[in-house]
């Protein structure tokens, strides 16, 4: 994985812009012409974190299936409460359903909208939450105080020539996109999500795997991470600056909490 790191925050429009020029187009050949690349951002507040979901900090490398009948378990109750619907589908692998084919290539999570919803709300996911905004992304790097010399802003370019090759490892990372009706926080942030499986041939089923875990395997170009790093000591600057582009906790999060919490970072850090 590059590392690109900033001596100030006023490095990182430039950065990023080298970033969109080296990744954000792609040439296709069969219709010659040249295509925009999706290029996602992720902001983590120390540099030295890992890329991990809440679902690796809780239950790393379970079965999809598995996963998914914790969410069964929960499924009624949050309906109930809630007042909210969504439709439930299992996860189908091959040790349940010998019609599956083996190894699943592009698997598909069913029920995207209740994950998205449950991402959002705190319970365990294997869904890594990224935006197509760099400056959204440098908010949730920079929002939080910490004692961490360097806050990060992760790029993710899955496809940087248009398509991937399957690895012979099975593992890889998928992409779900920003078209899922949930919670409006969900557009505010600009969101797309991704998660890595990794398919176990000897059992015949499919786990969750952890993102650096596809790195480690890939000797050809695609699924690239960039790191920019970002000194701390300007957490104030950048946040001034986020301020003026009307990006805070409340126009990204749209609650009760969220205002006040955008009030206090104004009265007590930005405004004296």
């Amino acid at each position: 994985m590059e590392t690109i790191e900033l001596k100030s925050w006023s490095d990182f429009s430039a950065a990023i812009e080298r970033i969109r020029v080296e990744h954000g187009t792609y040439f296709d050949e069969i219709a010659e012409t040249e295509r925009q690349n999706r290029v996602l951002f992720r902001g983590q507040s120390d540099s030295s974190w890992d890329l991990k979901t809440t679902l690796d900090r809780v239950q790393p490398h379970i079965p999809i299936a598995i996963y998914y009948r914790f969410v069964e378990r929960i499924y009624d109750e949050l309906q109930s409460v809630t007042g909210k619907q969504w439709t439930f589908e299992s996860f189908v692998d091959r040790q349940i359903d010998p019609k599956v084919p083996v190894p699943p290539t592009f698997i598909k999570l069913p029920s995207y909208e209740l994950l998205v919803y449950l991402r959002h709300h705190g319970f365990p996911s294997p869904l890594l939450d990224w935006t197509s905004s760099p400056y959204i992304a440098a908010f949730f790097a920079m929002e939080e105080s910490r004692k961490a010399d360097q806050s990060a802003v992760f790029a993710y370019i899955g496809n940087p020539g248009g398509e991937k090759i399957e690895n012979l490892s099975g593992v890889r990372i998928h992409t779900m996109g920003p078209h899922v009706t949930t919670d409006r926080r969900h557009f505010a942030q600009k969101a797309s999500y991704t998660f890595a499986t990794q398919w176990e041939s000897d059992l015949e089923y499919t786990r969750f795997a952890m993102h650096e875990d596809v790195q480690k395997v890939h000797d050809f170009e695609q699924d690239i991470l960039i790191k920019v790093t970002i000194p701390r000591a300007d957490r104030t600057k950048s946040l001034r600056e986020l301020e003026d582009y009307n990006i805070n906790h409340y126009t990204l999060f749209y609650s009760d909490d969220a205002l006040v919490r955008s009030l206090a970072v104004r009265a007590f850090e930005l405004e004296t």
